[in-house]
């Protein structure tokens, strides 16, 4: 698998148990969907780029450093 994939996926990881942990409630895998499927992220630092989800399961990612790919989630 590609690094920027590995990262991606890590990302997408970080923010799935940030929105569970703000909550009491144990989130169902479609209720993860639901929040995140049409939205972006933008993230900065190290490596700079945007993560969009979209509701069919794939993911788009464009990043200043590794380039523009698209992958699952």
């Amino acid at each position: 698998m590609k690094t920027h994939l590995k990262y991606a996926r890590a990302l997408a990881s970080f923010l799935v148990l940030a929105a569970g942990s703000a909550q009491a409630d144990v989130l169902s895998a479609q209720e993860i969907v639901s929040m995140h499927s049409g939205e972006c992220i933008t993230y900065w630092g190290p490596m700079r780029g945007t993560q969009c989800f979209e509701a069919n399961g794939s993911i788009n990612y464009d990043d200043q450093s590794w380039g523009r790919d698209t992958g699952v989630w």
